[in-house]
């Protein structure tokens, strides 16, 4: 019993240093051309599960901070998301805005927040007095 609680302690401890050590570096973005590739990581490639959950983080906090600020009552709305719409939705209409616009060197040289809320802005535009 004690060596089982013992190696239970133990593994725990060395449980954090296990894990794949993914640089912070690979996901810096200054571009929506950076978030459109992380978002798009290969499944073959080594940070792949890493990226992807980056991707659904930047998107996660992106729009909890649009929310937060339209939700002041002299803040528009940028985007009206249907209810039902999950995070994986926002990450796919932001794949296919940026793939088509690959060629549009302004486009894709904005800052990521911008492409992001350009992408779901034209998904889910906001019509009229919409809140």
């Amino acid at each position: 019993m004690r060596r089982d609680v013992l190696a239970a302690v133990v593994a725990l401890a060395l449980w954090p240093s296990l894990a794949a050590a993914v640089e912070v570096s690979v996901f810096q973005l200054k571009t929506t051309r950076d978030l459109l590739n992380v978002c798009t990581t290969p499944e073959s490639d080594a940070v792949h599960k890493e990226a992807i959950h980056y991707c659904v983080g930047f998107l996660t906090g992106v729009v909890g901070y649009h929310n937060a600020l339209s939700e002041h009552k002299d803040m528009k709305r940028l985007i009206c998301y249907p209810e039902g719409t999950t995070r994986e939705d926002g990450v796919r209409v932001f794949i296919a805005w940026a793939q088509a616009r690959q060629a549009d060197s302004k486009a894709m040289n904005e800052n990521p927040v911008i492409g992001l809320m350009r992408s779901l802005g034209a998904q889910w535009p906001c019509k009229g007095g919409q809140r």
